[in-house]
C-alpha cells in the first residue's frame, strides 16, 4: 500500500475501477449464460402418409413424413435400411420405397447426423400389402429377403405360419426363440447376432409337444463388421415371447413405468443408456421378470412356461 496520502488515493481509485471492471465482466457473463439459445431436442421423425396400419394395394409406394427442418432421415423396413433422405426447410420429406411383397411389414424412421450417428427414432409402424390368401399350414420367412445384408446387428424377421401355432426361429440350425402366429397368419421375431458373418435362418411351426408341423426355406443374411458395434443411445429394445396375448411392461430401476405394450413382439424405442426391469405376463402362462441394459441388450426372447392344467 502507498505511504503518502496522495498515493493512497490513487491506489484506492485504481482498486475501485478494478472492482467495477470485474463486476461488469461477471454481469456480462451472466447475461450471456441466461440469454443464449438453449439447444433444441431432436424432433422424432414421423410418418404422415400412409397412416400406420394401412392395407396397401401395391408394394411400391411413396412415404411422406415430417422431421426436424434440414435434417437427415433414414427409412428402415423389416430391419433393413432402404433409404436416406433430407427434410426441407419446413421439415417435410418424401421417399419412394418397395415393401418387397404381400403381407405385414415393419417400418421405422431414424433421425441421424451428417456422420450417420443416431439422434432419435420413431416407433415401428406396420403396413400391409394385399396378396393371395395365406396358407393354413405353410411356414415361410417373408422378410428380410434371402441374401440380404443387415444394416445393423439386429435381424427383424417376419413371416407366415399356421394360425394358433408357435414358430421356432433357428439360426445355424439352433433354436434362438419362439413366437406365436397371430390371427392374421403372421409372426415377427428379432434376433441380436452380436458377431459379424453370414448366417442361415429358418422357421419351423411346432405344436405343444414340439413336433415339427411345417418348415420354411433357409434365408441367408449377412451381418457386416461395422454393424456390430454397441453405439450409444437412444436405443431400441426389442422383446418377444412364445405366449399369445402377452403384455410387456418396461420399468426403470426406480420402478417408474416407461411403457406397457400388449403383443408377442414389442419394440421400446428412444431409450437412454440405463438398466431396465421388464415383466411379461400372459393368460395361462407363468409370468417372467428380467433385466436389460441398453445399449448392450437390444433384442431378447423370453420363454414363458405354461401353467399346469387343473386336475379334473
Amino acid at each position: 500500500m502507498p505511504d503518502s496520502p496522495g498515493g493512497f488515493g490513487r491506489w484506492l481509485l485504481m482498486w475501485r475501477r478494478s472492482v467495477f471492471v470485474l463486476l461488469g465482466g461477471v454481469v456480462l457473463l451472466l447475461i450471456f449464460v441466461l440469454t443464449r439459445p438453449k439447444p433444441q431436442p431432436t424432433v422424432v421423425p414421423a410418418l404422415l402418409e400412409p397412416s400406420a396400419g394401412t392395407l396397401l394395394d401395391s408394394s411400391s409406394l411413396t412415404l411422406v413424413g415430417s422431421a426436424q427442418p434440414n435434417s437427415l432421415v433414414e427409412v428402415w423396413i423389416d430391419g433393413l435400411k432402404v433409404s436416406l433422405i433430407a427434410s426441407d426447410e419446413a421439415g417435410r420429406w418424401r421417399a419412394e420405397v418397395n415393401l418387397s411383397g404381400p403381407g405385414d411389414h415393419l417400418l421405422q424412421l431414424k433421425a441421424v447426423d451428417a456422420d450417420r450417428n443416431l439422434l432419435a427414432e420413431s416407433e415401428e409402424f406396420s403396413l400391409s400389402v394385399k396378396g393371395p390368401p395365406l396358407s393354413s399350414t405353410g411356414t415361410a420367412i417373408t422378410a428380410p429377403p434371402d441374401g440380404s445384408t443387415l444394416g445393423s446387428g439386429i435381424g427383424v424377421f417376419s413371416g407366415t405360419g399356421p394360425v394358433g401355432r408357435t414358430v421356432a426361429v433357428l439360426v445355424e440350425e439352433r433354436v434362438v426363440g419362439r413366437v406365436p402366429v397371430r390371427p392374421n397368419g403372421r409372426w415377427t421375431f428379432a434376433y441380436d447376432f452380436r458377431q459379424s458373418g453370414e448366417y442361415n435362418v429358418r422357421a419351423r411351426a411346432i405344436d405343444l409337444q414340439q413336433n415339427i408341423l411345417s418348415e420354411s426355406n433357409i434365408v441367408r443374411v449377412r451381418v457386416p463388421e461395422a454393424s456390430i458395434g454397441r453405439t450409444g443411445c437412444p436405443c431400441t429394445l426389442r422383446l418377444s415371447t412364445n405366449a399369445p396375448e402377452a403384455t410387456f411392461a418396461l420399468r426403470r430401476e426406480s420402478g417408474e413405468v416407461v411403457s406397457s405394450r400388449s403383443s408377442s413382439y414389442v419394440a421400446f424405442t428412444n431409450l437412454p443408456t440405463a438398466t431396465y426391469r421388464y415383466t411379461v405376463e400372459a393368460p395361462g402362462f407363468k409370468s417372467h421378470e428380467g433385466t436389460a441394459r441398453t445399449p448392450d441388450n437390444r433384442a431378447l426372447s423370453v420363454w414363458l412356461e405354461p401353467l399346469p392344467k387343473p386336475r379334473q
